[in-house]
């Protein structure tokens, strides 16, 4: 099953989604990441605790979010609001489908 649960992680969904830059990471794999997570400097240690907190929450994932230009409170609000909501499954489609948004995002960018 493609499905993943606290119970039953799928590995090649956790691989996947485990190996996303941490938001606000100093240290991002691109210029397209750095460039997407520019609107997030400022309250490192806010994001730095809720990336802690988020990890524990949902064991082998990393908090993937399509930023798309929007600001550090807005996305440290989704993010709590995910973490509160526990959903581990939810939570992996969650991010797969971020990260095909972030992807159809760059892919749009090369092409134009």
């Amino acid at each position: 099953s493609s499905k993943s649960t606290p119970s039953n992680p799928n590995p090649v969904l956790l691989s996947v989604v485990g190996s996303h830059p941490r938001l606000g990471s100093k240290k991002v794999d691109s210029a397209q990441s750095a460039s997407e997570q520019a609107n997030l400097q400022g309250q490192g240690e806010q994001l730095t605790e809720l990336n802690r907190e988020y990890e524990e929450k949902f064991p082998g994932l990393r908090f993937v979010v399509f930023v798309n230009g929007r600001g550090r409170p807005e996305i440290m609000n989704d993010m709590r609001a995910r973490i509160d909501r526990g959903d581990f499954a939810m939570e992996v489609d969650a991010a797969l489908e971020a990260m095909c948004d972030i992807a159809k995002d760059r892919a749009s960018k090369l092409l134009a």
